[in-house]
């Protein structure tokens, strides 16, 4: 189970590392680190919008959706409203909040401070569908990449070095994205 001071160092390290669009997210985010209590029914996990509770939050840059806040059947981009209802829930021991974040690596984060905590709410076969997704995607990724180096060869055989550079930073954006 994580630890609420790893939840707390994560919550910092996010402050540090990016700034919201919105300022209110910002001062939400350091409401929960401040607050000890509330990070027992915080929980970071994906796909936020199954759970009862989810916040998902966006750090990219132009975001279509840069803050949403799923409250049952409900769903509000003010996040005054999470706030509210965080701050007027926080003795409730019922509620749980499953936080989603847009941030580069999110999955290699969440996991290397240990609070990633898989989203009971997600529809099983959503959850199938989602694996599928990420499994093509990265098979796709390995044919392209393949390709890239075969072309990359072919470029280095034809003595085209301006060719081979365009190929080869390619080349480093696809293995970026299968590490």
């Amino acid at each position: 189970m994580a630890s609420n001071e790893n939840k707390r160092q994560f919550i910092e390290w996010i402050m540090k590392n990016f700034k919201h669009v919105h300022p209110t997210v910002n001062f939400l985010m350091k409401y929960l680190a401040s607050h000890p209590e509330l990070l027992d029914r915080i929980e970071f996990s994906d796909a936020s919008k199954y759970a009862p509770n989810g916040l998902f939050i966006s750090y990219q840059e132009n975001p279509m959706n840069p803050f949403v806040y799923y409250k049952g059947p409900h769903k509000y981009t003010d996040s005054n409203q999470a706030f509210h209802d965080i701050r007027l829930n926080q003795l409730r021991d019922d509620i749980t909040y499953y936080i989603e974040l847009d941030i580069p690596n999110y999955y290699q984060e969440v996991f290397s401070f240990d609070i990633y905590k898989n989203n009971p709410y997600i529809p099983a076969e959503d959850h199938q569908l989602d694996q599928l997704d990420h499994y093509l995607s990265q098979l796709s990724s390995q044919t392209k990449l393949k390709d890239l180096e075969q072309q990359f060869d072919q470029a280095i055989e034809r003595s085209s070095f301006e060719e081979a550079e365009v190929l080869l930073k390619q080349i480093h954006a696809i293995r970026g994205e299968l590490s």
